[in-house]
């Protein structure tokens, strides 16, 4: 029987998924149209479990996940450091045409050629942007990521298909010495807050995979209503509210 997700990563063999196919499928259309796409949504909206599962359903086109949790606080002081450990944590390694005079980002855009010779250019699903805010590599980063995403049809170095930048604080709005950085950046039209249909859809399959008579749409209005929709709040609400309607733990 599937369970009501409160922490941790969603499984959906074991979680019930309202609505991650169809978000799924809507990310994947604008990942496919080669673009810098930003998705921002706080904690508990699901967003690492659609990333995750975009990842798998992409797996033809090279996808990449990439949390910044991995990289080092340290490393978020200089480009040279961060672009090691961005390096390290991609399984990167210095090519044999790489000097000491290149800058950084020559470096890792040599690396990821080296890499990727004989397939596709690959798809950055990178998580966690938030942790870029207030550095000095802020700004270098999502320009690399735009100029060798968006600029191969300039003929630029091509190193992404695509970007999808993650997190709960979008990179276009952070700050650095005062300046915004320009709006090189798509915002994603996928919307991670659960419907009302949705809610209701979920406590249907409870209801029918426990075998209990319940008004689902009743409860799941009263449960959307109280979480706005908001995916882990849902599921707490539904969890409690299922627990009294069979008086077990599940």
């Amino acid at each position: 029987m599937h369970r009501f997700i409160i922490s941790g990563p969603l499984n959906p063999d074991v979680h019930y998924t309202a609505g991650l196919a169809v978000r799924t499928g809507k990310l994947q259309e604008e990942i496919l149209e080669g673009r810098v796409i930003s998705l921002i949504a706080g904690r508990g909206f699901g967003k690492t479990t659609l990333l995750r599962e975009t990842e798998r359903q992409l797996m033809d086109h090279h996808p990449v996940y990439l949390s910044l949790r991995v990289i080092p606080e340290r490393s978020f002081r200089d480009e040279e450091s961060f672009v090691a450990a961005l390096s390290a944590a991609l399984s990167l390694y210095p090519g044999r045409g790489e000097m000491k005079r290149m800058t950084p980002w020559e470096k890792l855009a040599g690396r990821m050629d080296e890499s990727g010779k004989g397939r596709e250019a690959r798809i950055l699903l990178c998580d966690d942007v938030e942790l870029l805010d207030q550095t000095p590599v802020l700004q270098p980063f999502i320009r690399f990521l735009y100029t060798s995403t968006i600029e191969r049809e300039k003929g630029g170095r091509v190193c992404f298909s695509a970007c999808v930048l993650c997190g709960r604080r979008a990179p276009e709005e952070m700050k650095l010495d005062g300046d915004r950085l320009p709006r090189i950046i798509s915002g994603s039209s996928v919307s991670l807050t659960l419907t009302l249909e949705e809610v209701v859809g979920m406590m249907c399959a409870w209801a029918e995979e426990h075998g209990v008579t319940i008004n689902a749409r009743e409860v799941a209005t009263r449960i959307w209503q109280e979480s706005g929709g908001h995916p882990r709040t849902v599921c707490r609400l539904a969890k409690e509210a299922c627990r009294g309607a069979i008086g077990a733990k599940f």
